[in-house]
């Protein structure tokens, strides 16, 4: 027990800065809403609506380079050569954000097909136009982030994060207001934060990690065949609660203002397993690799005890404070009341998704990618959505019939993913 509980430490200490980094991210995207917001109203909802059409092609080349620092991590653990490991991974990264790259291009073209009003039609396809040319320097600097962690080196990489978003925001108040260049100053600010990101986390990376010119084309096979998935996964999971909230626009304005606020504050709370998922498949990617069962199961409980024990102040911090909360980002007495009832089933839920996460990351770290995925599928759409419309319509629960649907799946899916992992450790195959 000692054991575990040393390794719920060493993962707490671990997950630390890749909390700090994931919440930078969030907060990226929160200056360029809340200047833009400043900016005018048209802007501010083009820059949702292309947010929303990019970032599912975004988030699979970025959850794609996920499986990358638990595969290193083994190789390292093996006290195998990682010779071309830095340099395959970044080929990887130029052909994922070259891809991407077209496709939001693509997508700048399209937009007009869509049916959106003139104006705001001009201001979505001039950003997805300026920040196509992000995808590569974004997916980039993830390449890079991923190959250090698999030498536990977080501190830089996240703190990088962090100090660029105060470097973002700056630019976002030259170009958006100075130059008066409104949303496409946005752009022009995200896609240049991007590119002066790069810069520090390569040269850091190419100080500390082997950087031989080898190209090594069963790596660039695996990472993608296991990596893929991952990426797929990610989306799976996040369309979800984009779907609830374009289907809270059909309620009341009043549902649809609290079910914006608690997507928000979701988003907030899944960064902490998010973050330990991250961590724990280092770990396991590690101790895997050696055959060291007993290891791996003393990641896994410990990562569990960790979890669930952050998981329960959360419920409480989310129970006993739901008005105060939701206070801090509206002042509409009806908008509260409403989003209250909702905080209390996201509190009911944070176990269950703690527990899915941290198995998702135990079995990126043994290679099992595929399954997941699929469970992910079955779990939240194949069971929690058409639950979620049942009680929605249905039962009239509106909003939090979505919420309570959402809820199942996850649990399903912690239960699903939970065996998936038992599967693993009790039969492994190597």
């Amino acid at each position: 027990m000692i054991n575990i509980l040393k390794k719920s430490k060493t993962l707490l200490i671990f997950s630390l800065p890749i909390i700090a980094g994931q919440i930078g991210h969030m907060l990226f995207t929160l200056g360029d809403t809340v200047l833009i917001g400043r900016y005018g109203t048209s802007e501010l909802s083009a820059l949702g609506i292309s947010t929303a059409l990019s970032t599912p092609f975004f988030l699979i080349g970025l959850g794609t380079t996920y499986i990358i620092s638990p595969l290193k991590a083994g190789k390292l653990a093996l006290k195998e050569s990682t010779k071309g490991y830095l340099y395959t991974t970044i080929i990887i990264g130029l052909i994922i954000g070259s891809m991407l790259n077209i496709i939001v291009l693509f997508l700048s073209k399209i937009v007009i097909y869509i049916g959106y009003t003139p104006e705001v039609t001009g201001l979505i396809s001039s950003y997805l136009r300026i920040t196509s040319f992000s995808m590569i320097p974004a997916i980039l600097f993830q390449i890079f982030k991923e190959n250090l962690q698999a030498y536990e080196k977080t501190m830089i990489p996240n703190g990088i994060i962090l100090i660029f978003n105060v470097v973002n925001i700056i630019l976002n108040y030259l170009f958006i207001f100075v130059l008066d260049l409104g949303i496409e100053g946005a752009a022009i600010a995200t896609t240049l934060s991007r590119f002066l990101m790069l810069i520090p986390i390569s040269l850091y990376t190419l100080k500390h990690v082997n950087r031989e010119r080898v190209f090594i084309s069963s790596l660039f096979k695996l990472v993608l065949s296991k990596g893929i998935p991952v990426g797929l996964n990610t989306v799976i999971t996040a369309g979800m609660f984009s779907v609830v909230t374009l289907i809270s626009g059909k309620f009341s304005v009043t549902a649809s203002a609290a079910n914006n606020i608690i997507i928000t504050l979701s988003s907030l709370t899944y960064m902490i397993p998010a973050s330990t998922s991250s961590a724990v498949s280092v770990k396991i990617g590690a101790a895997y690799s050696l055959k060291n069962l007993k290891e791996v199961k003393e990641y896994y409980i410990g990562s569990l005890i960790m979890g669930i024990t952050i998981a329960l102040v959360t419920v409480f911090i989310l129970v006993l404070y739901p008005y105060k909360i939701l206070g801090l980002v509206s002042k509409d007495p009806e908008v509260i009341q409403y989003g209250a009832s909702i905080l209390y089933i996201v509190a009911i839920y944070q176990i269950p998704d703690f527990i899915q996460e941290i198995s998702i990351g135990v079995l990126r770290g043994c290679r099992e990618t595929l399954k997941p995925m699929i469970f992910t599928g079955i779990g939240i759409w194949g069971i929690g959505f058409p639950i979620a419309l049942i009680f929605s319509f249905v039962l009239n629960m509106e909003v939090k019939g979505l919420w309570l649907g959402l809820t199942v799946g996850l649990t399903i899916l912690s239960i699903f993913n939970s065996l998936l992992v038992r599967s693993k450790i009790v039969n492994p195959k190597y």
